[in-house]
C-alpha cells in the first residue's frame, strides 16, 4: 500500500517485523485525514527459548598441620535466558544472571572437643534486562502504541532494568563436644551493599 521510502512510519513499522507476514484475521486500521486504511493481520511466529549457562568452579584444599585445614573455592556463573518480552521480532531483548562467589574456610582443632570453623566469603549477583533487541535502531526509537489491535512499536519502557548485589560474609562457629552433647555457637555478618534499577520508565 505505501512503497519504500513514501512514508517513513510505514517503514519503520515493516523494517520492525524482519519479514514477518501476516496470514490470518485481516482487519483495517483507520487512517483518518483522507489517508487510505492500513491493513493488518494476524501472524504466527516461533520465539525460541535458548539458555546458556557456563560455570566455572575452582576450589584448592591445604592441611598445614593436622589441626590446620585451608579450603579456597572460587565460582562463576553466567546464564543468558531470551526472551525477556515477547514482541516484534527485532525487538526482542534477554534476561541475564551472572553469579560470582569466593570463600575461604580454614577450619582449627583445638583439642579432640573443641573445634573452630571460620569463613570469610563475597558474592556478587547481577540480574540484567539490556536494551538489547538484535536490531540497532530499536535501541534509540521510543515505543509506539499504535491502539487499535496493532502491536506496540518498539522496546517496552521499562528496560533496561537490572539488580546488583554484593554480599560480604564473615562466619565463625565454635563446636564443643562435652559427654553425650554437641554445642555449637557463633556469629554470621553479612553486609550487603545493592544497587536496583527499578522497573521505572526510563525511556
Amino acid at each position: 500500500m505505501f512503497p519504500n521510502g513514501r512514508n517513513e512510519r510505514y517503514d519503520l513499522f515493516k523494517k520492525s517485523l524482519n519479514g514477518l507476514t501476516a496470514t490470518s484475521q485481516f482487519f483495517p486500521m483507520i487512517m483518518g485525514d483522507g489517508r487510505p486504511n492500513v491493513e493488518f493481520g494476524t501472524a504466527g511466529a516461533s520465539f525460541p527459548l535458548s539458555i546458556t549457562d557456563k560455570q566455572l568452579i575452582v576450589r584448592g584444599d591445604h592441611s598445614f598441620t593436622e589441626k590446620d585445614t585451608l579450603m579456597l573455592r572460587f565460582i562463576d556463573q553466567r546464564q543468558v535466558n531470551g526472551p525477556a518480552q515477547l514482541n516484534l521480532p527485532n525487538f526482542i531483548t534477554t534476561q541475564q544472571i551472572l553469579n560470582k562467589n569466593a570463600q575461604i574456610n580454614e577450619t582449627h582443632i583445638f583439642s579432640p572437643f573443641v573445634t573452630n570453623e571460620l569463613r570469610v566469603s563475597y558474592a556478587r549477583i547481577i540480574f540484567d534486562f539490556p536494551l538489547d533487541a538484535p536490531a540497532d535502531f530499536a535501541k534509540s526509537i521510543p515505543t509506539y502504541t499504535l491502539g487499535g489491535g496493532a502491536p506496540n512499536l518498539g522496546v517496552g519502557t521499562v528496560f533496561p532494568q537490572g539488580r546488583l548485589a554484593n554480599n560480604y560474609t564473615l562466619q565463625d562457629t565454635i563446636s564443643r563436644i562435652k559427654g553425650r552433647h554437641t554445642i555449637r555457637t557463633g556469629v554470621d555478618l553479612v553486609n550487603q551493599r545493592a544497587k536496583d534499577l527499578a522497573p521505572a520508565r526510563t525511556r
